[in-house]
């Protein structure tokens, strides 16, 4: 064996320090990278199918714990980019909220390293899918609303979601309430925009008649909310008698408005007094236009008075409306009303009144500290529209007159909402569109301006100033907050049964549809709580009770299903006094119940949550709920949670993300049968997300979003560089370490 002494050992090992050494050195001051050059490489795995509104999952191989950008491009050609890192085994989940996924389409989704100089991986695509039809937001449109015999009317049906998605593929069907009115279709079904036109062919008739349509999807069995109505014209002629006005055969265009007031054989009011204005639609030889269905705006030179909100003139209205009790003056003397097409508003309708004090004088008395001042104005202005008040649209139509030439500011909570000119016709109008329900104030300013070399309008004097107007927009139906009936759930067939009602108060309808049949409910001395009366029907069975509410505003909503009524007959009680329990057993067993097996049910994971859905099975007697078994194995369901209502669908929450979970659900109907479990399917909840924020690439809108998995502190070392670099490094260490032998050989 050969010895080395420790000495000689040291000698051996010194040029090798010496080496590393000037190799660290070298590297920290000639700035040398030795990081690998390894190109890294990003995929998608999965990108998932989902539904609009709901929330989405990509699944993504890399290298491991790498960072990661991630671009979504929706079906209108808008990206997004979000951030996400890969784990020890190279595996990513990304999470894409629903806030990204409102619209129906295909997505196309690419990953790359988060480096700028990488470039995104190709592209994978996945589809949203719309949500189910929405009956309030699918449409029915028509071209006419009053028609002759043995013209054809035209019809456009166009179905959408919640979320306005268009349903496309879908059948539908148009009926008419009179079985006289032929409606057919080129169509088969609605095209990729979600519409379908029909047409209706109107038979003649000898008296003036309507016809309304009700629209049918076909596959989910719903109606659409829109029931639009046509006035047919009969073959006898109309005429005037009696001081009421009927409807003429021909009429020209909308010239001018006729206002009168109902029940006044004078033009004097007191104040305070409610008093009918009628508002007819006429052409210029004074005629009835019969068709008009346009929006008219009141205004008033009582500033203080209380006018009709705006209306949109009905087919069956027939260029003619009362507005019952919605006139009172509040300012006596001379004062005008004033009634303007909101679509055009030179067409107008003025109506002048004496408005009386209560002692009979048309002279306010204003105090002896009032001191009258006259304006000079030196412009012609005057604000249509709008007037203070709420309105349940999200839109707001500004509209005057003035001088042409000049230029109108629209001022909205004192900043600038938009600009328009004085048109040749003297009148300006603009349109603030999607505003959130609140409260505005509006006013607009008549300005001069001119433009300078570069094209910027500056303003030279503002001529005239209005006044402001507060709007108050409220486009939110109506809350049902609970609904009652005594007796409660079983009543005797063709007995009373009293519904309760309650909502906010002061609504203008509280109604209850039952069996075909509308009941309309009165308000209590108790603000909000409405009630009334509806008769059972005169067969034993299970019959639903839907509640409408319509606020002042005009906004409706329909609560359907709210209460399950039991109409039963009395002959056919069974005494549980005069029967043995033994009898009674055998009666109950011998009625058998049968509740079908859900069928359908599908799953789909979100985050530490799954959202099922399923088919409304079939039963004898009418679903209220259903019950969702769930658990670890499909032999292992403990958990269960039942629903509130008979919706088919229903959200597990709670649950541990990347965990497998099995699910079936039973039916539940009104005597609280159950039927068997459907079979049992699997699913896996997302992983909860956590907040990062990095900057964003450039053209692309940036998303902060969580990553996939931790962060892991202590990175394994990086695999040193090869190459030209390396070489020099070896070079110089190498002369280094000859140099120090050198020295020590002698």
């Amino acid at each position: 064996m050969v010895k080395i002494s420790s000495l000689k050992l040291a000698k051996l090992i010194q040029p090798l320090l010496i080496s590393l050494m000037a190799l660290a050195l070298l590297s920290q001051y000639t700035g040398i990278n030795i990081k690998s050059e390894t190109s890294y490489k990003a995929s998608i795995l999965l990108a998932e199918n989902t539904i609009a509104g709901s929330s989405g999952r990509v699944e993504i191989e890399t290298e491991p714990l790498s960072e990661l950008e991630v671009l979504i491009e929706d079906p209108s050609g808008k990206t997004f980019t979000f951030q996400s890192s890969s784990n020890k085994e190279g595996r990513a989940t990304l999470t894409i909220d629903s806030t990204y996924l409102q619209k129906s389409g295909e997505y196309y989704v690419s990953v790359r390293p988060k480096d700028e100089s990488a470039s995104f991986s190709s592209k994978e695509s996945f589809s949203v899918y719309p949500m189910e039809l929405s009956e309030s937001k699918s449409t029915l449109s028509i071209n006419k609303n009053v028609l002759q015999g043995g013209e054809n009317l035209e019809m456009k049906v166009a179905l959408k979601d919640e979320l306005f998605n268009p349903l496309a593929g879908r059948m539908v069907q148009v009926i008419p309430s009179d079985p006289s009115v032929n409606v057919y279709s080129q169509d088969f079904m609605t095209d990729e925009n979600g519409e379908m036109k029909f047409y209706a062919l109107i038979p003649e008739k000898e008296e003036n008649s309507t016809v309304n349509f009700t629209v049918v999807d076909i596959e989910s069995q719903k109606k659409l909310r829109a029931k639009p109505q046509i006035s047919i014209i009969g073959r006898k002629s109309n005429t005037a008698s009696n001081n009421t006005i009927l409807l003429s055969s021909d009429s020209g265009p909308l010239d001018h408005f006729d206002i009168s007031l109902g029940g006044q054989a004078d033009t004097t009011l007191e104040v305070g007094d409610y008093v009918d204005v009628i508002v007819s639609a006429l052409d210029k030889d004074e005629n009835i236009v019969k068709d008009y269905t346009g929006t008219i705006r009141f205004s008033s030179s009582d500033g203080s008075a209380t006018l009709p909100n705006d209306y949109s003139f009905l087919a069956e209205d027939g260029g003619s409306h009362t507005f019952s009790l919605a006139l009172k003056f509040v300012t006596p003397g001379i004062q005008t009303i004033n009634v303007n097409d909101t679509e055009k508003y030179s067409i107008e309708g003025v109506f002048e009144v004496e408005v009386l004090t209560e002692g009979g004088s048309s002279s306010p008395d204003y105090g002896s500290d009032f001191v009258e001042n006259d304006f000079d104005r030196e412009g012609d202005f005057t604000l249509i529209s709008p007037a203070s008040g709420s309105y349940s649209n999200n839109s707001i139509e500004v509209q005057g007159g003035a001088q042409y030439g000049y230029s109108v500011i629209i001022y909205l909570n004192e900043e600038e909402a938009g600009r328009t000119e004085v048109e040749f016709d003297e009148s300006f109008s603009y349109s603030i569109s999607n505003l959130e329900d609140g409260k505005y104030e509006i006013y607009v300013e008549i300005v001069e301006t001119e433009e300078d070399e570069s094209g910027k309008e500056n303003i030279l004097q503002v001529i005239e100033t209005s006044a402001t107007e507060s709007v108050v927009i409220d486009s939110t139906p109506p809350e049902l907050m609970s609904i009652e009936a005594n007796p409660a759930e079983i009543a005797a067939i063709g007995s009373e049964v009293e519904i309760t009602v309650l909502s906010e108060g002061g609504l203008d309808d509280v109604s209850l549809i039952f069996e075909d049949e509308i009941y309309t409910l009165e308000e209590s001395e108790t603000s909000g709580k409405y009630v009334g009366s509806i008769i059972m029907p005169e067969e034993a069975g299970n019959y639903s009770l839907d509640v409408l509410l319509t606020d002042p505003l005009g906004n409706d909503v329909q609560y359907r299903d709210q209460l399950i009524l039991k109409a039963e007959s009395q002959n056919e009680e069974v005494s549980t006094e005069e029967v043995s329990t033994e009898e009674a057993q055998n009666i109950e067993e011998s009625i058998e119940i049968n509740v079908g097996e859900v069928k359908g049910l599908t799953a789909m994971g979100d985050e530490e949550s799954v959202l099922l859905s399923w088919e409304v099975p079939e039963s004898d007697l009418i679903i209220v709920n259903y019950k969702i078994y769930y658990g670890p194995t499909p032999e292992s369901l403990f958990a269960t949670s039942e629903t509130l209502d008979s919706s088919n669908s229903w959200r597990i929450s709670n649950l541990t993300g990347g965990e497998t979970y099995y699910f079936a659900v039973s039916a539940i109907d009104i005597e609280g049968n159950e039927s068997p479990p459907s079979k049992s399917i699997a699913a896996m909840p997302l992983s909860k997300k956590t907040s990062v924020t990095s900057p964003p690439p450039e053209n692309s809108e940036y998303v902060p979003y969580p990553d996939a998995a931790p962060k892991f502190q202590n990175l394994p070392p990086e695999t040193p560089q090869t190459g030209a670099g390396t070489g020099l490094l070896i070079t110089l260490s190498a002369i280094s370490a000859a140099a120090f032998t050198r020295r020590r050989r002698k």
